[in-house]
């Protein structure tokens, strides 16, 4: 079983990341559940078992965090996902080599984790405007930072119909502090968002979390 690196984002919230656990892991072999084998029967390929797998291991050690008892997670109806008995938010992500996972006791959050790919080119008319084009897209590390942190509000903020172009502004981003500093602005909102960002082996990981009394 990979190591997990535990981030303390504040006093409330903790961030896990770790490598993907081996499916000849004891971990892969303890998951005796009915429901764990179902949905791990249902996978096609051996990636997509250890990406399942290493969340679900995050999220053990998530819920011993906070002294919760483990259940599946289950999605709303715009597919979000939430822990049951918890009232507080969750998000995880994955890439091709690790896994993560950001938990807060009451704000809405989300995490991405990508990896710098020349594909992202290809899409920027779908998620960057004329103007953050003009900046975004002068070198790859900054185009990918432009894309994760968009999908990390994306998920934080909680529903689909969010566009990453139209609604989204990135406003600026600053190395020395690690934040990148963006706003939702959608019909009557607009809201000031903090992404942060720092790098784990060869890849961006970015997280927002959004503290408002109604996250939506």
């Amino acid at each position: 079983m990979s190591d997990t690196n535990v981030k303390n984002i504040d006093k409330n919230s903790f961030l896990f990341i770790r490598q993907l656990d081996d499916l000849n892991s004891n971990t892969y072999e303890s998951s005796k559940s009915s429901h764990d084998q179902v949905i791990l029967s249902s996978m096609k390929t051996t990636q997509r078992k250890r990406e399942w797998l290493t969340i679900r291991n995050l999220l053990f050690e998530a819920c011993n965090k906070f002294n919760i008892k483990y259940s599946p997670v289950v999605k709303d109806e715009y597919g979000k996902p939430h822990l049951p008995g918890f009232e507080g938010g969750i998000s995880y992500t994955h890439s091709q080599t690790q896994a993560g996972l950001l938990i807060h006791p009451h704000a809405s959050v989300g995490i991405d984790i990508e990896k710098p790919r020349e594909q992202l080119y290809r899409v920027e008319n779908k998620f960057l405007t004329g103007e953050e084009k003009k900046v975004y897209c002068e070198n790859l590390e900054l185009m990918t930072l432009a894309w994760s942190a968009k999908e990390s509000i994306y998920k934080a903020y909680g529903r689909k119909s969010l566009s990453l172009k139209d609604d989204i502004d990135l406003i600026r981003i600053d190395y020395h502090t690690g934040i990148i500093t963006a706003r939702i602005v959608k019909e009557q909102l607009v809201e000031l968002m903090k992404v942060h960002f720092f790098f784990s082996n060869d890849e961006i990981v970015t997280y927002t979390i959004r503290e408002k009394p109604d996250p939506f």
